[in-house]
């Protein structure tokens, strides 16, 4: 904002041991700020300007300096703070645990007249994200690859969209912590309402907690149900005196294993304490139930059952009390009648007695590790669906692909985050009302799973453990000939008007929706991905990351033109930016191919 400080944080940036850096000023205050020279005590820099010329809100001015960096690491520096000459040196330094790219240290606060006040931030876990960030914006330094990924400061946020930021960088990397004083906030300084004294608007601070806190409710979650890691961030809490976020950490902790002990108590005398898995099957007694039956049995877990819902009533044949040594029981309807799907899936839901159930299509299969590596993945306790990839197999049994990536609940929007054979489920969830609703005579699973998905958090084991045979069947909802778009498009709105409450606050979150899209663009699905990326595009027309996305995932899926409009557009903002460069250029070669074919 070019403020009489600003040459003071320029001099503390340009004064650090590290040697390899630039330093890159965004006019926030647009054409009123003073020129700056093109290098700062030797130091290069550049002063970037908002086009057009206007005055940038906070999260824009911060979105602009990502854009316009050229470095590996990036650190922001407000211009009335200062970094002591070690700090960049000492960050690098720093023993990673593992592939943290986050780092950060402790920061001295000064007052008015630059008294120290005391220190911020300490060693910790993201639990503390739930109460405040980790670090003052210029005690942190990360890693460009997270821009990469999406990680963007949110214009939804006035203020606090540094707090913000960090929540978007913890869904995505651990933070590694240097215990050192490594730089200043003047925390008296500004008008932000962020810092300390006159600069501190403790009701804003409030409402700013309150909306990060709906935003990121999966990630806190998550992250709130782990006692050990909100165990030692209550304990430093207390070392540093804050009472209040100790006292909320340790009730959280009692909680918790209040509901552990419950829990034990419930799985006693299950099969060498492993909980027993209930394998539940819908079957209209096809040719291929025993093949089906057979991949249930192989099951390498050792405490499961097997439940079958005769959904053909009595003309199902009868099976026996074990499968291959394995407990089964066939469950008919009363009084006698076909059932439809969601009832037939209910009375499975009714006969099980696992703490973990998992559906499997009577013409599907399991493979023989499914249920272990499900249940040997570490997991997040909050985690009550976990779920893998599934094999797609076309009519002959050859593999066609795959379906199953890590993602977030916004996915559900379009389709489900599994294939139900390959998601394994806790009962608690059957026990809190998670049913299938029989307005859903088909996709009544995906509307079964956003029901789990608005309880609980979703956990991707990156394994392939079953086969869907997408193309038999006679649902519409698979693959080939099983495909009824219209049917799709009728299902899929009603889901839609059903849960709209549950979306709304996803669907309004660009980042999440560019990873998503990226997701679906490594799986080679360029329709799946437009969905995702288009909408982030329209909710943040000028991010480069979406133009990039966008225009990449128009490009596979063969819209030429507007993939060229969205890339031109991308480069334009990063002139020399390789990886922009040659993404026009395989544009164009598929522009030339495209033009020989017609020739």
């Amino acid at each position: 904002m070019d403020r009489p400080t600003l040459a003071r944080a320029l001099d503390s940036a340009a004064a650090q041991t590290w040697p390899n850096l630039e330093i890159v000023v965004v006019a926030a205050c647009g054409a009123a700020h003073r020129p700056l020279p093109d290098a700062w005590k030797s130091r290069p820099l550049r002063l970037v300007f908002p086009e057009p010329d206007r005055r940038l809100p906070r999260p824009e001015a911060a979105n602009l300096a990502l854009s316009a960096a050229r470095g590996e690491w990036l650190n922001f520096l407000d211009d009335d703070d200062e970094l002591l000459p070690n700090h960049l040196a000492m960050l690098f330094a720093a023993a990673r645990a593992g592939d943290e790219r986050v780092a950060f240290s402790r920061t001295r606060v000064v007052d008015a007249q630059g008294h120290t006040l005391g220190h911020v931030s300490h060693a910790g876990n993201h639990v503390q994200l739930y109460f405040h960030s980790r670090a003052t914006t210029c005690a942190l330094l990360f890693h460009r690859g997270l821009v990469d990924e999406g990680a963007r400061f949110d214009a939804d946020f006035a203020v606090h969209e540094d707090h913000d930021f960090q929540v978007a960088c913890a869904t995505r990397s651990g933070f590694a912590y240097v215990d050192a004083a490594t730089c200043l906030w003047h925390a008296q300084a500004g008008d932000s309402g962020c810092g300390f004294g006159a600069n501190n608007d403790a009701v804003q601070r409030t409402e700013s907690l309150q909306k990060i806190r709906r935003k990121w409710d999966p990630a806190f979650r998550r992250w709130l149900a782990d006692a050990e890691a909100v165990h030692f961030a209550g304990q430093q809490y207390r070392q540093n005196g804050d009472e209040a976020s100790a006292r909320a950490c340790f009730e959280q902790v009692r909680h918790l294993r209040q509901r552990e002990a419950t829990t034990a108590v419930a799985t006693q005398g299950t099969h060498d304490g492993m909980p027993l898995v209930s394998i539940l099957i819908r079957s209209m007694d096809r040719a291929t139930l025993v093949r089906a039956l057979d991949s249930a049995a192989a099951q390498t877990w050792p405490n499961l059952e097997i439940v079958v819902v005769a959904a053909c009533g009595s003309r199902h044949r009868a099976l026996p009390e074990t499968w291959n040594g394995r407990p089964l029981r066939l469950v008919y309807p009363q009084p006698d009648r076909t059932l439809p799907r969601p009832e037939a899936a209910n009375a499975c839901l009714d006969a099980a007695r696992g703490e973990w159930l998992n559906f499997l299509d009577d013409d599907d299969e399991l493979l023989p590790a499914h249920v272990a590596t499900l249940l040997a993945a570490p997991r997040a306790p909050a985690a009550r669906v976990l779920y893998s990839r599934a094999r797609v197999d076309d009519e002959d049994g050859k593999p066609i692909g795959f379906v199953g990536f890590p993602s977030f609940p916004v996915q559900l929007y379009y389709q489900n985050r599994s294939h139900p054979a390959a998601t394994l489920f806790h009962r608690s969830l059957v026990d809190e009302g998670a049913r299938f609703d029989p307005d859903f005579p088909v996709y009544e699973d995906h509307d079964f799973f956003i029901n789990c998905a608005t309880r609980c958090d979703f956990q991707f084991v990156d394994a392939t453990t079953c086969v869907w045979n997408a193309y038999v069947g006679e649902s519409g909802a698979g693959r080939g000939g099983n495909s009824d778009d219209a049917q799709h498009a009728l299902f899929h709105a009603r889901l839609h008007r059903k849960w709209a409450e549950f979306f709304k606050p996803l669907l309004a979150q660009p980042e999440i929706l560019l990873y998503v899209g990226q997701q679906y663009l490594r799986e080679k699905d360029p329709k799946g991905a437009l969905d995702y990326l288009e909408r982030a595009l329209a909710a943040r027309p000028d991010d480069i990351n979406a133009l990039n996305l966008a225009g990449m995932a128009n490009l596979r899926g063969g819209n030429l033109d507007r993939a060229e409009t969205l890339l031109t557009q991308a480069l334009r903002q990063l002139p020399e930016h390789a990886g922009l460069r040659e993404n026009l250029a395989v544009l164009r070669r598929a522009r030339d191919a495209a033009a020989a074919q017609q020739q």
